[in-house]
């Protein structure tokens, strides 16, 4: 006596809907922060076109699975050879689908936010608070015009010869936002910045140590400013460092791309 095999099971149409829609939404919400510049919170610039190219490819990918699913549709031999019989999936049958609608749906309702100085503090403070000065300094040129220097090459150039007397008179033109701390003296502060190598995962702080002008209280953590400062030599704790007395200070909105590279 011959017994019929299985007939492979068929995935309910909404599953199957809902898995497209998830991909379609996917390449809708990367393209999303790429067109409204958001995509700058996220990853490097450098990486803007393999984001890109990644959304359009979601989107091909679901109305490609849209027209098949639709031709198949028509035929019920179609749909039971596009059945799961053989495939074992690792969560529930939908799941992935809903996971991945959800997670879309997020990201588009709760844009994303730059970091700020309680990311900072939670790590256990600036990467870049003190610079100590060598005891054989070694002879260092930047090609950079001091006031044509972002943060992070003002932070690279100290790092690379901490020599404070070196930077005396120097003029600065940066931007950041304020970091206040019970490490620093009265008056000092750290104007701060994020800086990525790859995507927001990665990013690390980066901090200048700065000085109000005379008679000028600190903004709270997280303004930023946009400042023009002159650097001096400064002692601490018996160290020599770099510090920059500000000159004018701008309280301006955060940046639409806050991260420097």
């Amino acid at each position: 006596m011959l017994v019929p095999s299985p007939r492979p099971s068929q995935t309910a149409p909404w599953r199957q809907w809902l898995d497209i829609f998830a991909v379609g939404l996917w390449g809708a919400v990367l393209l999303t922060f790429w067109r409204t510049r958001q995509l700058g919170l996220l990853i490097h610039p450098a990486y803007n076109g393999l984001v890109v190219a990644a959304g359009l490819i979601l989107l091909c990918v679901f109305a490609f699975s849209v027209l098949v699913i639709v031709r198949s549709r028509r035929s019920a031999r179609a749909l039971e050879e596009a059945g799961a019989a053989n495939h074992t999936p690792v969560l529930p049958a939908g799941m992935t689908g809903s996971l991945l609608l959800a997670a879309a749906l997020l990201a588009l309702v709760v844009p994303p936010k730059p970091f700020t100085s309680t990311k900072v503090l939670a790590r256990g403070g600036p990467s870049e608070t003190i610079i100590a000065t060598r005891a054989n300094p070694q002879a260092f040129r930047s090609n950079a015009k001091p006031e044509d220097r972002t943060l992070l090459e003002w932070v690279r150039t100290i790092a690379a010869y901490p020599e404070p007397d070196a930077y005396v008179g120097q003029k600065a033109v940066v931007s950041g936002f304020v970091l206040r701390s019970e490490e620093l003296p009265t008056g000092y502060f750290w104007l701060a910045r994020f800086a990525i190598t790859c995507c927001a995962a990665d990013a690390y702080p980066i901090t200048l140590t700065a000085k109000m002008p005379p008679g000028r209280a600190i903004p709270p953590n997280d303004t930023w400013l946009q400042v023009t400062a002159q650097a001096k030599s400064v002692t601490w704790d018996d160290r020599r460092q770099v510090a920059f007395q500000l000159e004018t200070v701008e309280e301006i909105p955060t940046p639409k791309n806050p991260y420097d590279y």
